[in-house]
């Protein structure tokens, strides 16, 4: 009704962490870190690699906490399948 007064910025969900670049991880995550695959690992160093703005890791990548969701900077929110298939299929 009033078009100069700016919208207000909503903070984010509990537990949201913010990566950077509009991009956020949402809760739920996972209580503890599983082993990556070697599959998974060569990703994550090849993407790390390509990635100016990420810093080297200190330590070699072996194991990762799984989040449920990620906002992106368009708002959509994408959901994990591991998560989401604990979830009852008869939800309407």
């Amino acid at each position: 009704m009033i078009p100069d007064i700016e919208p207000i910025e909503t903070a984010l969900p509990r537990g949201a962490r913010d990566l950077g670049d509009s991009y956020y991880l949402l809760t739920a995550m996972d209580g503890t870190q599983r082993e990556v695959t070697p599959l998974e690992k060569a990703a994550f160093v090849r993407y790390i690699q390509s990635s100016p703005h990420l810093p080297e890791p200190d330590t070699p990548i072996t194991s990762v906490t799984r989040w449920a969701r990620v906002h992106l900077p368009n708002h959509q929110v994408v959901r994990t399948r591991w998560k989401e298939e604990e979830k009852p299929l008869d939800r309407l």
